[in-house]
C-alpha cells in the first residue's frame, strides 16, 4: 500500500479510474498505445508507481470504450496506423455497403465527441 492509500496495480496492468468512479484493469502492453499513458508510466510520477492513472473529465461509459479501443488498435497499427480498407472490387471502386468493412470499431452516436476528445487528449 502506498501512503496515501492507494493500492499498487501489478506489473503487466494498468488501472484507468474514470470521474465517476469506474475502474478499468488493462494490460500495460494495450494502454500504452497512449502516449500520455506510456509517459506516465516511463515517468517518475506518481502513476509509474501505482499503475494507476485517474481521468477525472472522463466518463466510465467513454472509459470503457477507450479501453476498448486499446484491445482492437493494435491489430491495424501495422499498416501505418490506417483503419481497414472496404472490400469491393478495386475494377468497378464500388463497396456494396457499410458493412463490408473489416473489422469496423463502432461507436454509439451519443459518445462520439467525448470518444474523440479523450482519445486526443490521450494521444491515441
Amino acid at each position: 500500500m502506498e501512503q496515501s492509500g492507494e493500492s499498487i496495480v501489478p506489473e503487466g496492468l494498468i488501472r484507468l479510474v474514470s470521474g465517476d468512479g469506474f475502474q478499468y484493469t488493462i494490460e500495460a502492453q494495450y494502454a500504452t498505445v497512449s502516449g500520455v499513458i506510456q509517459t506516465m508510466m516511463n515517468s517518475s510520477f506518481k502513476e509509474s508507481r501505482t499503475r494507476i492513472v485517474n481521468l477525472p473529465h472522463v466518463k466510465g461509459r467513454v472509459l470503457e470504450r477507450i479501453c476498448q479501443y486499446f484491445y482492437y488498435i493494435p491489430r491495424f497499427r501495422g499498416g501505418g496506423g490506417m483503419a481497414p480498407f472496404p472490400r469491393g472490387s478495386a475494377d468497378s471502386g464500388a463497396v456494396s455497403s457499410v458493412d463490408s468493412f473489416v473489422g469496423v470499431f463502432e461507436i454509439p452516436p451519443e459518445l462520439s465527441i467525448d470518444i474523440y476528445v479523450c482519445a486526443r487528449y490521450l494521444d491515441m
